[in-house]
């Protein structure tokens, strides 16, 4: 079982509701951790103007962004919750639910005075142990004041920020990719970080560590986006772990940058013809019809992408075009092949 621990609802009436927000849901992800449970809390950042921030989350979370989220964090288990500390009280609601059945959540609401947060957080881990079957942990001897538990969550919040928002120089490998698209986003090309990646890249690759280096290597090919070299890399291991996202952008991209943009076209159509994308396929190889050495490839692929749309009369005229007239050894023989089971 994995959590995905999501940042927690609030109302911000002033700065800091939004640092309860987000370090009061890590805090219980690090308590879940500390019990044996996979609980893995989300961070989401904005950018305003050249400066990065924390997301706040004053409404509820739309559904489909829940399920997205959990999905891409490989989640089973989602917990959301609201915060909202006063002087005078601190209000805590969890929602622990199944990703797949998120509209009957297991609900725990509690107050405390506001000088009891670090209780009330106590609180909360206890009763979603008690909840998983785990054993809660005593409560602390010393919990701490309000002022302490608020400057400790500022630093978390800060030092999160700083981290996470690749302020600083690559310091944690699976953020590598994030760094490579803010740096993109920012018109700030490092060569020397560049190359750090690269590294990098090769040492994911030695130690079998493939899907590091995939999103290390998209984001290299997206901070250089006319480098068909990186971007041939990141169909080459995308296509080998069925990362299929990734390979499109890279052909996508391929079809724009690409020194042979024909072929290129060809490719990604015959890549969305195996998912299942055929009317799509049929625009890529529309494309490439004109290049001639690729008349024969782009007319076999067309009249396959036609028939799959059950377009077959279309289809058949292109491929009796390849066998009657072309000179692709391969394309005659599957368009004949084609021609002879439309035929029958």
């Amino acid at each position: 079982m994995r959590i995905a621990v999501f940042p927690f609802e609030t109302t911000r009436d002033d700065d800091l509701q939004g640092v309860y927000a987000r370090q009061v849901p890590r805090r219980l992800a690090a308590g879940l951790r500390d019990a044996g449970l996979d609980a893995r809390p989300l961070s989401w950042l904005a950018r305003r103007g050249d400066r990065w921030a924390h997301v706040v989350i004053e409404a509820p979370l739309p559904r489909d962004v829940v399920v997205e989220e959990a999905a891409t964090a490989d989640a089973s288990h989602t917990l959301l919750g609201r915060v909202h500390v006063r002087v005078a009280s601190a209000e805590l609601e969890l929602h622990l639910s199944r990703t797949a059945a998120l509209d009957e959540p297991w609900v725990w609401r509690a107050s405390r005075p506001g000088d009891e947060l670090d209780l009330l957080v106590h609180d909360g881990l206890c009763a979603l142990l008690t909840e998983l079957g785990r054993r809660p942990p005593e409560a602390p001897e010393a919990p701490l004041p309000l002022q302490a538990l608020t400057e400790a969550l500022v630093d978390a919040d800060n030092t999160e920020l700083v981290e996470r928002g690749g302020l600083t120089s690559l310091r944690d490998e699976d953020d590598a990719w994030r760094h490579l698209v803010r740096a993109q986003e920012l018109g700030d090309v490092d060569i020397a970080q560049v190359r750090v990646v690269e590294d990098r890249v090769l040492g994911w690759l030695a130690d079998r560590r493939y899907h590091l280096a995939l999103r290390a290597l998209t984001g290299l090919a997206r901070l250089l986006p006319a480098d068909e070299e990186r971007w041939g890399r990141v169909v080459a291991l995308g296509e080998t772990l069925e990362a299929w996202t990734e390979v499109e952008e890279a052909l996508r991209t391929l079809t724009v940058v690409g020194r042979d943009l024909p072929r290129a076209h060809v490719a990604l159509g015959v890549f969305l013809l195996q998912q299942q994308r055929a009317a799509e396929a049929v625009a890529e190889f529309t494309q490439a019809v004109d290049a001639p050495e690729l008349r024969d490839a782009a007319e076999t692929y067309l009249g396959l992408s036609l028939a799959a749309m059950g377009e077959v009369t279309r289809a058949i005229e292109h491929w009796r075009r390849v066998a009657s007239s072309g000179s692709d050894t391969r394309m005659v023989r599957i368009a004949r092949e084609q021609l002879a089971r439309a035929e029958r």
